[in-house]
């Protein structure tokens, strides 16, 4: 006969909700079994000893270093409503993770820090986007066109002919763009990221052999075909219609033309054209 499953070290709390579980009385949201929510689930501030949030791991140092999702917290919200003036309440999540399976956090070294931005902030000048600890971000950032040697974009990479190799991201520059606003005629600023990862774990890129970049040629060409005329253009085939727009829609197009005899001539000197740059090719 198997052992029962040991449960994780219970609270004080806990041991009083196991009670009122015991006494028929109802309890939202504690579901050491995972029974009703799939995953062992806790109320807000009765988590069991030896499991902690990503935000409490993360105060000591320590990540969840690819283990699963232990328990969860629920928790009921009630703040403003997105798209209208009330409240509502909302349902919140923070999942926990084992405090025994989990890993220190990597730290930078000193060179990548930004010394005369250190100097900055030791005379208590903020700067924004500059966390190299990773203690407000996550993960260490940098502002724009601050980043330290080693580290490089993605963009940055495929110049060099490189690519990250299946490395974790290693830091990210965050800035400010201001740009048009989607559905609105005004604009906005917004947040933009681009990971940075170490040159010195990058591979060199992939390169296609003569087959393979036969075959992209095709396959673009085949996109830029009509399949109705069967006439290759210098754009692709828009996926609403699936074919030349001319094809799609030519009593539009018969209508819009001033001339008569238009498709005729058009046809005509399609076919000249063709005609004079096979003439040229042979």
């Amino acid at each position: 006969m198997r052992p029962p499953k040991r449960r994780a070290t219970t609270t004080p709390g806990q041991r009083r909700l196991d009670n009122y579980k015991a006494r028929g009385i109802y309890v939202e949201f504690y579901d050491p079994d995972g029974t009703r929510y799939g995953i062992p689930t806790y109320p807000f501030h009765m988590v069991p000893e030896g499991l902690a949030t990503l935000r409490q791991l993360r105060a000591k140092g320590l990540r969840p270093g690819g283990q699963d999702i232990k328990a969860q917290i629920i928790w009921k919200h009630r703040g403003p409503s997105r798209g209208s003036d009330g409240t509502r309440t909302t349902r919140r999540v923070a999942y926990l993770f084992a405090e025994s399976e989990a890993k220190p956090r990597r730290t930078l070294t000193p060179a990548q820090r930004i010394s005369w931005l250190d100097n900055y902030e030791a005379r208590g000048i903020y700067v924004e986007f500059y966390d190299p600890d990773g203690t407000r971000y996550g993960i260490p950032t940098y502002p724009f066109h601050m980043v330290p040697e080693g580290l490089a974009t993605l963009r940055q990479l495929r110049a060099k002919g490189l690519r990250p190799g299946g490395q974790d991201i290693k830091a990210q520059i965050i800035w400010k763009h201001r740009g048009p606003s989607k559905g609105s005629d005004g604009t906005r600023t917004t947040r933009r990221v681009a990971y940075l990862f170490a040159e010195r774990e990058a591979k060199p890129r992939r390169t296609p052999t003569p087959a393979q970049r036969e075959a992209i040629d095709k396959a673009l060409a085949a996109r830029r075909t009509c399949p109705s005329c069967h006439v290759e253009q210098s754009y692709y085939m828009p996926r609403s219609i699936g074919e030349y727009n001319r094809c799609a829609n030519p009593e539009l197009y018969r209508a819009n033309d001033a001339d008569e005899g238009w498709d005729a001539k058009w046809a005509e000197e399609w076919d000249s054209g063709r005609e004079l740059q096979d003439l040229e090719a042979g």
